[in-house]
């Protein structure tokens, strides 16, 4: 199973789109976090998705530049 990252915040409506075609279905848009056949997909503030990836609690995520640059 596969950990993925995605930004909440402004950008929430497109995470929660892909998000949707991740897992192949519907999403439910109150929800942190969701469990798909192949994948666990969790909605985090852009700030901390590096740290998570660093770490290796997240396998991978999407986040900006500037805070990809803040977590070296």
């Amino acid at each position: 199973m596969i950990r993925f990252g995605l930004p909440k915040g402004n950008v929430h409506k497109k995470s929660l789109s892909l998000a949707a075609q991740l897992c192949g279905g519907s999403i439910d848009s109150k929800k942190l976090s969701f469990i798909g056949p192949d994948v666990e997909i969790f909605f985090l503030k852009h700030r901390d998705i590096p740290a998570l990836v660093q770490e290796h609690i997240l396998d991978a995520g999407i986040t900006s530049t500037e805070w990809i640059a803040n977590a070296r």
